[in-house]
């Protein structure tokens, strides 16, 4: 009788242990947030980051910037590598403390928190990098070479 109570309490910690690793979800994907009438869309895709914002009713491109990121306990760290706003920042790192549920995303940074929404959780046929290889120009097409 004290075997079955032991694989049955054996059971019920697997179970749990589980639920608990299943609970602790990825920030790859896509996650956005509204500040008045701008959008704030961030993307986060095998090890890359990139942050725009944008105001679509007024069309209105407000910046963009992005690098290199990775977690490590709940602390996102952010390299920049670019920054369409200022290019001090290029070259800068921050770390922020986060906070991830299945469909939320929250960013707390210089004593402020921000909550985004998950867009995409990179899953998708089309989730990946993308590489440019050409535009067009004048009705010509250009090839760009990586």
């Amino acid at each position: 009788m004290k075997q079955i109570k032991l694989i049955a309490v054996l059971f019920l910690l697997f179970v749990i242990n589980s639920f608990n690793s299943f609970a602790q979800t990825s920030i790859a994907g896509a996650w956005s947030r509204q500040e008045g009438a701008f959008t704030i869309m961030l993307l986060f895709q095998d090890g890359y980051h990139s942050y725009t914002k944008y105001d679509t009713a007024n069309k209105v491109f407000s910046h963009t910037k992005g690098g290199t990121y990775s977690v490590v306990n709940n602390q996102l760290s952010l390299k920049f590598l670019f920054h369409t706003g200022d290019k001090y920042f290029v070259g800068t790192e921050t770390k922020m403390e986060i906070s991830i549920t299945q469909q939320s995303l929250s960013i707390t940074s210089h004593e402020a928190t921000y909550v985004y929404n998950r867009v995409d959780d990179s899953k998708s046929q089309l989730a990946g990098h993308w590489l440019i290889t050409g535009r067009m120009n004048n009705g010509n097409m250009q090839t760009i070479t990586p």
